[in-house]
């Protein structure tokens, strides 16, 4: 498990979120591995750079349907990509989950609902 980041005080601030946790880690070998089958292969290209796109997100949001904390980074790069990061109460950190392409419309719809809201970069 590698150090990849953490969860900054502005996106705790803009989610509501509560927790001390902030640390975010990534199993590079088996994340790649979910990737290829969940056949986003695509995505693999964008391992390297997973780092920078949790740093400076252009929309976060809460996704509603999982249980327990689970965020998403949207980062609007060709293709869009939508990143996936859990939180592993048990052991105290929050992990990348997946990483996929995620639609224009998709986007919008989920921006316009409330589901995502725009991360202030200044």
């Amino acid at each position: 498990m590698e150090n990849i980041g953490t969860i900054t005080k502005n996106v705790k601030k803009i989610l509501s979120i509560t927790s001390d946790v902030s640390k975010i880690f990534i199993d590079n070998e088996n994340f790649k591995k979910h990737l290829i089958k969940r056949n986003h292969q695509n995505m693999i290209s964008h391992i390297p750079k997973i780092s920078q796109y949790l740093k400076s997100p252009d929309y976060v949001g809460v996704n509603p349907r999982e249980k327990g904390v689970s965020l998403e980074y949207i980062v609007q790069v060709e293709p869009n990509i939508l990143i996936a990061v859990k939180l592993d109460s048990k052991n105290g950190y929050f992990y990348v989950a997946t990483m996929h392409e995620i639609s224009q419309l998709k986007l919008t719809q989920r921006i316009r609902n409330g589901r995502l809201r725009k991360v202030d970069k200044r």
